[in-house]
């Protein structure tokens, strides 16, 4: 298993800037965060090894505090992007 921060949101390098989707490493299991909804979840055993693969490939960034900040006044649950 590729290593990842332990809590820090990352984005995966996807080629259309299109894919917002933020995950992260909670508590050793890879977690995709749900805007205005549920906020982190365990990635669906039908994505997990789509999502490692991904990341091996293609890498990650991760976020900045500055855009942590932003993105979490923007979504009811966005308090959730900063525990």
């Amino acid at each position: 298993m590729r290593y990842l921060d332990e809590r820090r949101p990352f984005r995966i390098n996807y080629k259309s800037k299109k894919d917002l989707t933020i995950f992260s490493v909670r508590d050793g299991v890879l977690c995709v965060f749900f805007r205005n909804d549920w906020g982190w979840l365990n990635i669906p055993d039908e994505m997990y090894n789509r999502t490692w693969s991904d990341i091996k490939k293609k890498g990650v960034t991760y976020i900045s505090d500055e855009e942590l900040q932003k993105l979490s006044q923007e979504f009811a649950n966005g308090n959730e992007l900063l525990k």
